[in-house]
């Protein structure tokens, strides 16, 4: 499908006695689907578990939000997910956070995804991660409230957040081992509320190995998030 997929899915059922355009359920009927290159505007037109473990590479974009990467972006498996229900993330949108390597997140599911990148150890194989548009995410990492594992995203590359008006800092609680051992690129941008990249005991405290950090206060202000003057000679404005 590549650059320009197909967007206009419909969902079950006919319009006066006829459909016009396919419908996304007769991807169920494909049982050998290996690859898949896809985007449905509204998740609400997703069947319950379309997707398989069978699927072994993909681009898929679930939202309106979204705009279809580069080519030079697909080579590993990406996931783009704009979710309105709970029921929503079900088995087979599971299946697919687990295996993916780049993945973006936006709208009020996305706590409940984040969350589960870490009971279910997703984390481990995510290179690229961004989150956006969301009142409920206040940390990233909270290794006091979820389940954590050692060495959080250790082969995380990017960090991009955007308009998360309640998160406060990235990690929150005691850390194991070396979380972002592998970041190269974080990205902050209209974050209202963010007062340091991680809280220990109510000590906030900056310790990144980040190539490149961004940093875009849309609110006013100058920003004061990092202290620490080694994080300090790499933000651009």
């Amino acid at each position: 499908m590549g650059i320009k997929s197909f967007k206009q899915w419909e969902g079950e059922g006919l319009v006066d006695g006829r459909r016009s355009n396919a419908s996304v359920s007769e991807l169920e009927h494909l049982s050998h689907l290996s690859a898949l290159d896809i985007h449905v505007l509204d998740a609400n037109l997703l069947p319950t578990n379309l997707f398989s473990d069978k699927l072994e590479r993909y681009t898929i974009l679930i939202g309106d939000c979204w705009e279809y990467p580069n080519i030079s972006e697909t080579f590993s498996n990406m996931l783009k997910l704009k979710l309105t229900r709970r029921n929503q993330f079900d088995r087979g949108i599971k299946l697919l956070v687990k295996r993916c390597e780049q993945l973006y997140l936006d709208g009020k599911e996305s706590v409940n995804i984040i969350s589960y990148l870490f009971d279910s150890e997703a984390a481990k194989q995510l290179k690229h991660l961004h989150v956006q548009n969301n009142d409920e995410v206040t940390y990233v990492i909270n290794s006091i409230s979820w389940s954590y594992s050692h060495n959080a995203f250790p082969n995380l590359e990017s960090l991009f957040l955007e308009d998360l008006v309640r998160l406060e800092s990235v990690c929150y609680g005691q850390l194991e081992g070396e979380p972002f051992q592998k970041l190269k690129s974080l990205t902050l941008r209209n974050l209202p509320k963010l007062i340091g990249f991680s809280s220990k005991d109510k000590q906030l405290t900056t310790d990144t190995e980040a190539n490149e950090i961004v940093l875009e206060d849309e609110v006013g202000g100058p920003p004061k998030l990092f202290s620490n003057e080694k994080v300090l000679s790499l933000l651009f404005f």
